[in-house]
């Protein structure tokens, strides 16, 4: 099968959107003993979020982004600390980013992936491409 120039040149950019969004990041730094935070309470600052610019290929028709749930910086930082946080999983010792490896297009190279059992499942992990446009997901 032979690929248009234009469909391989998309190929190429989502590869860097998703390379991007899915860095790792530092950890977030814990606030100051002197100042304690809880739950609930936004602190001595307001929160004022910060838009994010979410960049993608004119012939894409445009992302749907909820009125009341706007990207934001700080969305998609909590984003990308969460899909590598393993605390996340049933026994706190796999990350998303575990089975779905930025280095082989957030999928497993493996046939079938291996649980937090480690047990064999009967599939591989999917890849995780152009989610903002996908309507249903697996689970």
């Amino acid at each position: 099968m032979k690929m248009r120039p234009h469909t391989l040149v998309l190929l190429v950019f989502l590869g860097f959107v998703v390379l991007e969004a899915c860095r790792k990041e530092d950890p977030p730094v814990p606030p100051s003993p002197s100042q304690p935070w809880t739950p609930g309470d936004p602190g001595p600052v307001p929160y004022d979020p910060t838009p994010y610019e979410l960049v993608y290929p004119p012939y894409f028709p445009p992302m749907p982004i909820p009125a009341d749930n706007p990207m934001t910086e700080e969305g998609v930082r909590l984003g990308r600390h969460l899909f590598y946080e393993e605390r996340l999983s049933g026994d706190n010792s796999l990350s998303c980013a575990g089975c779905h490896m930025q280095g082989f297009s957030f999928s497993d190279p493996a046939q079938f992936s291996t649980g937090i059992t480690g047990q064999v499942g009967t599939r591989n992990s999917m890849a995780l491409i152009n989610l903002g446009w996908d309507q249903r997901f697996f689970w």
